[in-house]
């Protein structure tokens, strides 16, 4: 509740570093008709245009908006599918550990003699 309360009453416009890479983050909210309004900040930085289509993601309640083009979106179904795919081959035991503390060239062996 009180992270709520903190959430509600801050004016939340920001950049964050991720892996490296800087993204602007905000905090906006849903109208009753389902409307979510992308902060102007956001859509000045993404180049975002008034028709511009999303594909829109759901994972466990978790909404992602990613700007959509017929390549970004076939590379994300792939993606997908490689995921899926990856998912299964841990699941059956199709996996090879490497261990931390393991140099780059190490592990590059280690997987090359599969």
């Amino acid at each position: 509740m009180e992270t709520e309360t903190y959430i509600n009453n801050t004016d939340f416009n920001s950049k964050i570093s991720f892996i490296g890479e800087y993204m602007g983050i905000a905090i906006t909210k849903m109208s009753a008709n389902g409307q979510v309004v992308i902060p102007k900040e956001i859509r000045e930085e993404a180049g975002i245009k008034p028709s511009t289509k999303f594909l829109v993601l759901n994972k466990d309640g978790n909404i992602l908006l990613k700007q959509l083009s017929k390549k970004a979106y076939l590379d994300d179904l792939k993606l997908l599918q490689d995921i899926a795919e990856a998912e299964e081959d841990i699941k059956q035991g199709r996996y090879i550990k490497a261990d931390t503390s393991m140099s780059n060239e190490e592990i590059v062996d280690l997987l090359t003699k599969q």
